[in-house]
């Protein structure tokens, strides 16, 4: 029984096209998955600003607080030299 040449070619051409397919599909869920990491790190990126400014913010305000009890504590120093010369 001879085997015929243009048999096999025949399938592995007919095997190429899905392969192909696979291939384009799997390139095109890649691009995907690089897209989708890509706008996390944009969201993350931007979450972590927000969150660097809000510290910002809390420690200018603690320093403003710090000035204030600084106040506080002078004010409340004078009134008790002042009491002590009474």
């Amino acid at each position: 029984m001879a085997v015929n040449p243009g048999t096999s070619g025949g399938k592995k051409a007919a095997a190429a096209i899905p392969a192909a397919k696979k291939v384009k599909a799997d390139a095109a869920v890649t691009a995907e998955r690089q897209e989708n990491k890509r706008l996390a790190a944009k969201r993350l990126a931007a979450a972590v600003e927000k969150i660097a400014k809000a510290v910002d913010d809390a420690v200018d305000y603690a320093a403003e607080l710090v000035a204030k009890q600084k106040q506080a504590v002078n004010a409340f120093e004078n009134i008790q030299k002042k009491l002590a010369t009474l």
